[in-house]
């Protein structure tokens, strides 16, 4: 048995005691209340990381796969500090979008002599004078050399996503270009590139330019030159593919565009007409009215202007510049250029007129002579420019006509209801406002015109598609047999049934009896050309269109406020409806206007404004026995006509022509496989938006992919009538339409 330690114990016990009595004070008059005693100490918690950083990546441990998708934060990206003590030092770091710091960015191309993801550049805005435009100017030149980049300068790589790289370029001796530390200076950084050892090369997918101004003497940035968002670029382009798509933002094009691309140039020679020799096209128009054509502004007009130029030959680094098409009108201004706080110079192109912008698209004037001005006459600098060219007239002449700006066209319809009577009468019932005001005056609009079609279901795995009931046979070329189209018909009966509520029946004189949907037997021809079809022998036979009335149906109506001149009404109305009175369950809206307005801005094209309306007539309803020509069904025309000069068929040799037009010519300036820009899903979406992936089709995909391999490979699997493409490229399979086009 153990023994107790008692004098162990007893010692314990006094000491305890001894505490009690020092604690509670000695017996007697209560002395006053000595200080708090200090609060004991907190055990330490764990150290808490930086606020949204959790650790550094290092690229070089990375996945090519992993580092090809690797993206970056755009605001935690930053350069943190310039340091200009020649040369200068830039400091700045790299997150990317989980808040991550990038290390391992020091990578060097193969032969060790570059940087291999990052790209500097340095500039300085000069002030312009006698109302000319400021500019920027590049520090990266040589006596030879044009406004580049370097990467060959000395990098610092702390191991938390911060780096310190010091340029090669000393900007305090450079010979051309003065520095002047007390204007704007900007530095331009460029992350991009191909991930070393892949083969073939993959790229990163997501580049980062990271810019950054402010005045080397110190103080506030107050000189700013920032004119358009590159957000507004992008509505069009998705993002850039020029330079191999590493330079995605305009406050660095802008760096390296500037007019020292003079430098070495000449004035490029034009022939008699005006228009460049075929010299000058061959080596390049660099300079034209004495202008850089690279410097950035000049440029981007010249593009955009495009085939509208005056003069003919442009050639800048293989770019054609007159064989571009805008795809809206050039005088709309505001689709690029608006003020903001992102861009407070953005109505310079209206209160700050210069020969470089202006000259630019009016590229007939030649201010050093007067040919082309006017009474402006010779101008040496822009200190006139706006006594005539006020905002005012500015504005004017570069304003929208009422067939591009919904704002002026204020006359709207709305489609109320359609019934098809025992005779097979089809009567169309329609409300009339101008700026919201109910229209009782015939007069006051111009006759109206109805498209009338039925939706036909798919079968098969095929998509349903309309079928017109007004249709006509046309042709521009004797040598082409003429094609069937929808067309909208304009000679039936308006009723007028008071308080601004109208009516139309529908003539329907391709039917028999004339007006009856249930027979129509026939589609007039309307072309003049000689040796075609005619009115005396277009064909007959078996119903067009046979009436299913238990199908939905669609009318579509065009009209014109009646004015001088006339205006288009604000858009098209239209009406889906089953004739047997049923409820429409079933229709089919693929896009919507506003997603063609984006790059369009809504310009009329052709007859209407909306894609309802359009495809009551080209449908592939077009594609008929009689009709030999080329298809105007718009789910193949959009297509094929959007991927213009890179469809296979085209790069093979071929070409996509109607009616004269050579569609094979275009380009799309956006990332062609990327549907989504047209197809946009999500709330306020049409009904069949995702169609394109949900139900892959020979007819649409065939459209783009049209060489010979891949039509054979789409024939082979349809099968018995039923389409096997669902197998292959539904969602999840091996070739899946989403994944294939991202």
């Amino acid at each position: 048995m153990k023994r107790t330690n008692w004098k162990k114990f007893g010692i314990i016990i006094l000491l305890l005691t001894f505490m009690a009595l020092t604690l509670s004070g000695c017996s007697g008059d209560d002395g006053a209340t000595g200080p708090a005693g200090a609060t004991g100490a907190t055990g330490a918690t764990g150290a808490t990381g930086p606020a949204g950083k959790n650790f550094a990546v290092n690229v070089a441990t990375m996945s090519s796969e992993s580092l090809a998708e690797l993206s970056f934060s755009t605001t935690e990206s930053k350069v943190t500090g310039v340091v200009i003590d020649s040369p200068p030092k830039v400091s700045f770091k790299v997150i990317d979008a989980s808040g991550n710091g990038i290390t391992g960015l020091g990578v060097k191309n193969t032969v060790g002599t570059t940087l291999n993801y990052l790209r500097f550049s340095i500039a300085k805005l000069v002030p312009g004078t006698n109302g000319s435009p400021d500019a920027w100017v590049s520090y990266m030149v040589t006596d030879t050399s044009l406004p580049l980049r370097e990467s060959n300068g000395d990098l610092v790589d702390n191991g938390d996503g911060s780096y310190v790289y010091t340029f090669i370029k000393d900007v305090k001796s450079v010979s051309g270009v003065t520095y002047d530390g007390t204007l704007t200076h900007r530095v331009a950084i460029q992350i991009s590139g191909n991930i070393p050892g892949t083969s073939p090369a993959v790229a990163l997918k997501n580049p980062l330019n990271i810019i950054y101004d402010w005045v080397p003497a110190g103080g506030a940035v107050t000189a700013k030159r920032e004119i358009v968002r590159t957000a507004n670029c992008f509505e069009c382009h998705g993002k850039f593919a020029f330079h191999g798509g590493g330079r995605q933002d305009t406050r660095m094009c802008v760096v390296c565009h500037t007019d020292q691309w003079r430098m070495g140039k000449t004035e490029a020679a034009v022939d008699a007409s005006g228009n460049f020799t075929a010299e000058a096209t061959a080596a390049g128009t660099y300079l034209v009215n004495d202008r850089a054509v690279p410097n950035f502004a000049n440029m981007i007009h010249k593009i955009h202007m495009g085939n509208k130029l005056t003069k003919q030959g442009y050639n800048f680094e293989g770019v054609l510049f007159n064989e571009v098409a805008y795809p809206q009108d050039i005088r709309n201004c505001r689709k690029c250029h608006s003020e903001s706080t992102a861009t407070p110079q953005g109505d310079n192109w209206k209160t700050k007129p210069s020969r470089l912008a202006c000259g630019a698209c009016h590229d007939g004037v030649d201010f050093a002579t007067g040919t082309g001005h006017g009474l402006g006459g010779i101008r040496t600098d822009e200190s006139a420019c706006a006594v005539c060219h006020t905002v005012d007239e500015i504005e004017r002449y570069h304003t929208l006509p009422s067939t591009a700006d919904a704002t002026q066209r204020t006359m709207s319809a709305t489609i109320t209801g359609v019934v098809v009577d025992s005779n097979g009468g089809v009567t169309v019932t329609f409300t009339m406002t101008d700026n919201g005001v109910p229209v009782t005056d015939r007069a006051k609009f111009s006759n109206p015109e109805f498209s009338l079609a039925k939706l036909v279901p798919g079968a098969g795995g095929a998509s349903s598609d309309w079928v017109s009931y007004t249709s006509r046979y046309r042709t521009k070329d004797a040598a082409v047999a003429p094609v069937l189209q929808g067309y909208n018909e304009s000679n039936g009966t308006v009723t007028d049934l008071g308080g601004g509520t109208w009516s139309y029946k529908f003539k329907l004189i391709t039917a028999e009896p004339e007006g009856d949907i249930r027979n129509v037997t026939h589609a007039h021809n309307v072309s003049t050309v000689a040796g075609v079809y005619n009115s005396a022998n277009w064909p007959t036979g078996p119903n067009i269109v046979t009436y299913e009335p238990t199908l939905t149906h669609r009318v579509a109506m065009i009209f014109q406020k009646v004015g001088t001149p006339n205006i288009d009404n604000a858009t098209n109305a239209y009406f889906d409806f089953v004739p047997n009175g049923a409820a429409v369950t079933e229709t089919r809206n693929i896009v919507t206007t506003n997603n063609c307005a984006v790059c369009h801005a809504g310009i009329k094209r052709h007859k209407g404004y909306a894609i309802e309306l359009c495809v009551t007539c080209h449908n592939q309803g077009t594609s008929n026995p009689y009709s030999g020509g080329e298809s105007v069904d718009l789910q193949r025309f959009i297509h094929k006509l959007h991927m213009g000069k890179n469809l296979p068929s085209v790069i093979a040799g071929g070409t996509f022509i109607i009616n004269g037009e050579n569609y094979g010519e275009l380009a799309y300036p956006g990332i062609i496989k990327n549907c989504r820009v047209c197809h946009v899903e999500g709330a306020g979406a049409p009904n069949n938006a995702a169609n394109w992936r949900t139900i892959p089709t020979s007819r649409a995909c065939g459209t783009c992919h049209d060489s010979a391999i891949a039509l054979a490979h789409i024939s082979s699997n349809v099968v018995g009538g039923t389409e096997l493409c669902a197998v292959c490229h539904g969602a999840g399979k091996t070739a899946d339409v989403v994944v294939v086009h991202k």
